[in-house]
């Protein structure tokens, strides 16, 4: 570049600086690389290399260094500038900082600062060797516990004599007790030590001047102070030799200080099982002492069982600690079955006390079943001869913990992996915990404390805080899988705990079967899963139990592309064959199919071994289908009763389905059983906004379905059937109580379903046998609405209604019927009374708006019973203080004594009366009519013309044999009784 552009560039710059559009240190730069030189003593030249937008020169402090510039103009590729140092003759270190400045702006510079090393100390020289000297190398020793014999090297220009030991514990070998000038080997020979505290010895030589130079020899503690003791040791336990000198004298091996492994890269562990089944193990105690181990190593072993140790039999493990450093990473092999632990691979008949694990325990690849955990693969039983007697000797893990991270395949657990009892003995894992932040993840059959318990094992009082996860199925809060009569007792899956999986998913347990049992134990963690997700256990099955356990989480079940969604409980997923008792939920449960507040479903076996009792709900439960607020779907196949007892819901309960079923105690019950002493409380609506909805029950559509003593006292909704009790009934319903309202909410136009199929009953929808001593208090609405059974259908005429009270209001927008709505194939109605209000659109009978064939006696109306504004149809209308059409059905000894009143002015075919508001027999000689009176007000329109009539007895008498002893004494039109308006009209 030349001057003249130099100047130029630099005109510019300067007008925009003062200009004040740039500032001078966005404009104008010196760099220099590097920017610090180093010299040794003797000095010499090093090269620095400058660009720049701006002139500099070079201000140098000092005359020591020199440069090859003294300054330079603009330049844009690097200038070099050689920096020549002098030869530093002082004793002491030198620098300078020279400057590169710019020669335009003050400001603009940079540094390069030049050291030197100080001139070299001149070397004193070395004293002559005595010509009586001695020296041992090395000068002195440090040694285990355990003792033994250590080699020194003796270096001597004399004569020298070995003059003894201090301590008689510690000695030179006897035949080195004496030497000639030059190097000697000697033994030094230390005995183990019992003590607690280390010792020092002392070992004296005499030169041949009388010159005495000592040898000391420190002895560590008894047991395990670094990391060299440690491999020693697993040396000692792997090739099964005496264990005695690493103990004390209670047989205990003392960890006496933290151990940082960091120097082995890939660890072996500490005891082993050889192929031909004998054990080399630790013995007695191992003691941690609350002391650590750090930076263990472990990523590949063909051991069987993998750890810090690896197989332990018949000893204890107590008070020790990995940390979040150490980490075993393996490959599990097709053909191998693999037992993987933080501290432990196999814990045959041994204890493990106060440990905890942090770190890292990883197994992947491979079909081959590898039982993984936190603190221990497998604990299995010790099984040994004493005398002639086979003696077992369980496992025992207490007082631990997993803060890690845990990842497996089949049999994965925080703390363990897999509990092998036998029909004799099972293992003890208690009080340990998976704590919060930990993370267990494995194929199946995986949890926050075990994976699987098998045959007679016990968890007890533990608790997960961490996360678990199944990749496919059986994940739980504290065990994955559990069967042969295992225990999980007093255990808690704590609130910020997460469990997630496949199928068989639950906040406790995933799986439990064959007579294993889950008591007094609690979840607070959310629980999702695809299908048979519970709060306590995904699935029970075959004679398995829950009792005591309590609920607060969500619990979610969602469906895939593939598979769809089944079984989702507050406490158990699916339970069969098996029993939950005294069992609290007070968990939001969501679900799509079988989805219940205690569980999604409930089924027993042939022999009918199965029970359901003393358990509540107080959250929300929600699905698709078969929903309840105790249980989704009840199946029983036993061929004799067995009883639901004792259950109460509090929570609302919601199915969304088109045809969806949902019940406040159940949603549907199937096969032969009993549901008895349940309660649906006030504030347990039931909802199904296009299907069937029951008080206690949804639906119960076959025979053997009994209904006891049951209440409801929520609101329940529908699209279809509802009914304070149970919406579809096939068999007994007795003694229930109905206080709740009952709203059917479609229209014929808007079902989508025949007319007669919108019910809503105070006690069922639609029955087929008998309903014995029930009372509605509740409001009841619906296109069809009754007091007690809106739709009753018998078998046989031996099937009915009978002693059923009704005071609730009763409006139906086409039938209306104070006890039913519509009976027929001969079914009775037998000394029921309603003293509700009932209002209908077409049909309305103060007992029942239609009877076909069936028998009505000693039946008692004492409530208004009336018509709408606006009726159903112009050209059909009947009501009647006790039935408002009759069809060859018989009444014996009914009363009607409140007020019947016809709103509406209009229409044709309108007939009102004070007992029957039209009534006809048949070919059977049926319509039989026998001691039967009405003392109500019956208010019509009488209007021959339009066929209109209005009796104080009945509106219109068609056919049927003459009425016996029936009368009317209460005024018609507000005239008083009389012959005339007796009848309205006769055929």
């Amino acid at each position: 570049m030349s001057k003249r552009t130099c100047n130029l560039i630099f005109v510019v710059l300067i007008f925009l600086l003062y200009g004040g559009c740039i500032k001078q240190e966005d404009v104008f730069y010196i760099k220099s690389n590097p920017t610090e030189i180093y010299m040794n003593q003797e000095g010499g030249t090093d090269t620095v290399w400058v660009t720049g937008n701006t002139n500099w020169e070079v201000v140098i402090p000092e005359s020591w260094c020199t440069t090859n510039l003294s300054c330079a103009e603009v330049s844009y590729y690097p200038i070099p500038l050689v920096f020549t140092v002098e030869k530093n003759n002082e004793n002491k270190e030198r620098k300078q900082k020279i400057v590169l400045q710019s020669s335009v702006v003050d400001n603009i510079r940079t540094t390069v600062t030049v050291i030197q090393q100080a001139v070299d100390e001149p070397e004193e020289p070395e004293e002559p060797i005595p010509t009586d000297s001695l020296l041992i190398q090395p000068e002195s020793l440090e040694i285990g516990c355990k003792g033994g014999v250590y080699e020194v090297v003796l270096y001597s220009n004399t004569e020298w004599t070995y003059e003894g030991s201090s301590e008689p514990w510690c000695v030179l070998e006897l035949d080195e007790v004496w030497g000639k000038p030059g190097a000697h080997v000697l033994s030094v020979v230390a005995d183990t030590t019992k003590r607690n505290e280390e010792r020092a010895a002392v070992l004296s030589f005499k030169t041949a001047k009388d010159s005495v130079v000592t040898f000391s020899v420190k002895q560590r503690k008894v047991g395990i102070s670094i990391v060299e003791d440690l491999i020693a040791f697993r040396d000692d336990v792997n090739a099964g030799a005496e264990l005695d000198p690493w103990m004390d004298a209670d047989s205990t091996v003392h960890l006496r200080a933290d151990l940082d492994l960091s120097s082995v890269s890939n660890w072996v562990p500490i005891g082993l099982r050889s192929q031909d089944g004998s054990v080399k193990s630790i013995k007695g105690v191992f003691a941690g002492n609350g002391y650590g181990i750090s930076n263990l190593t472990i990523v590949h072993s063909a051991l069987p069982s993998v750890g810090l140790f690896g197989h332990v039999q018949d000893a204890i493990i107590q008070n020790l600690t990995l940390d979040e450093s150490c980490s075993i990473t393996l490959h599990s092999s097709d053909n191998r079955e693999l037992s993987t632990g933080g501290l432990c691979g196999t814990l045959e008949g041994g204890t493990l006390f106060d440990c905890h694990f942090r770190g890292t325990v990883k197994v992947t690849g491979g079909n081959a079943y590898a039982a993984t955990g936190g603190m221990v693969g497998t604990l299995c039983v010790y099984e040994y001869i004493e005398l002639i007697t086979l003696k077992s000797k369980p496992s025992d893990v207490a007082g631990c913990s997993n803060s890690g991270m845990v990842e497996g395949g089949v049999a994965t657990g925080g703390l363990v992996g897999e509990l092998k009892g036998t029909v004799r003995t099972g293992h003890l894992v208690r009080h340990s915990e998976n704590k919060a932040g930990s993370r267990v993840t494995g194929t199946s059959s995986v949890g926050g404390i075990c994976g699987v318990l098998f045959l007679n094992n016990t968890v007890e009082h533990c608790a997960n805080k961490g996360d678990v996860k199944a990749r496919e199925d059986k994940a739980g809060g504290i065990c994955g899988e559990q069967y042969g009569s295992s225990s999980i007792i007093l255990c808690v899956n704590e609130n910020g705990a997460f469990v997630q999986g496949g199928s068989h998913i639950g906040g406790i347990c995933g799986y439990s079967m064959s007579h294993s049992t889950i008591t007094e134990c609690t979840n607070h963690a959310n629980v999702t899963g695809r299908a048979e997700v519970g709060g306590i256990c995904g699935t029970q099955t075959e004679t398995a139990s829950i009792k005591k356990c309590s609920n607060t989480g969500h619990i979610i079940s969602q469906k895939t592309e593939e598979q769809e969604s089944n079984g989702t409980g507050g406490i158990a997923g699916i339970s069969y064959a098996s029993d939950i008792t005294d069992s609290e939920n007070k968990g939001r449960v969501t679900g799509l199919h079988s989805v219940g507040g205690i569980t999604g479903y409930f089924g027993t076996t042939a022999g009918g071994y199965a029970n359901l009792e003393k358990c509540s709900n107080t959250a929300v439960v929600e699905g698709e289908d078969l929903v309840g607020g105790i249980v989704g779907m009840v199946y029983s196949l036993t061929s004799t009763l067995f009883y639901l007892s004792d259950l109460t819901n509090s929570g609302p309960v919601t199915a969304t389905a088109f045809s969806g079923v949902a019940g406040g105690i159940a949603g549907t019950l199937l096969g032969t059983l009993t549901i008895e002493d349940c309660k649906n409380l006030k504030g347990a609506d039931v909802d199904t906004p296009e299907g069937t909805a029951g008080g206690i029950a949804g639906s119960a559509p076959e025979r053997g379905v009994q209904l006891i003593r049951c209440e409801n006292h929520a609101n329940i909704t529908s699209g279809k059937w509802a009914a304070g009790i149970v919406a579809h009934s096939s068999d007994k319903i007795s003694r229930c109580l109905n206080t709740g309202n009952v709203t059917v909410v479609s229209d014929k136009e808007s079902s989508r379903i025949n007319e007669y199929l919108l019910l809503a009953g105070g006690i069922v929808a639609k029955s087929s046998r008998s309903v014995e001593l029930c009372e509605n208090k509740g409001h009841i609405t619906g296109f069809n609405a009754a007091g007690i059974a809106t739709h009753f259908t018998a078998t046989t005429s031996a099937y009915g209604i009978k002693d059923c009270t009704n005071s609730g209001e009763i409006l139906g927008s086409n039938t209306a019927g104070g006890i039913a709505g519509y009976m027929d194939n001969g079914a009775y109605i037998k000394g029921a009374e309603n003293i509700g209000p009932v209002t209908g659109a077409h049909r309305v009978g103060g007992i029942v708006a239609i009877n076909k064939d069936g028998e009505l006696e000693f039946c008692t109306n004492s409530g208004p019973v009336s018509g709408t504004e606006m009726e159903l149809s112009d050209s059909y209308f009947a009501m009647g203080g006790i039935c408002a059409n009759n069809h060859g059905g018989n009444l014996t000894a009914c009363k009607n004594l409140g007020p019947i009143t016809r709103v509406s002015q209009t229409g044709q075919y309108k007939f009102v009366g004070g007992v029957l508001g039209a009534t006809e027999g048949n070919n059977y000689n049926r319509g039989v009519l026998k001691d039967c009176s009405n003392s109500g007000d019956v208010t019509g329109i009488q209007d021959a013309w339009n066929a209109c009539y209005t009796g104080g007895f009945c509106g219109f008498f068609r056919s049927g044999p003459e009425p016996e002893n029936c009368t009317n004494t209460g005024n018609v039109n507000g005239e008083p009784a009389n012959s005339e308006n007796e009848y309205g009209g006769t055929a």
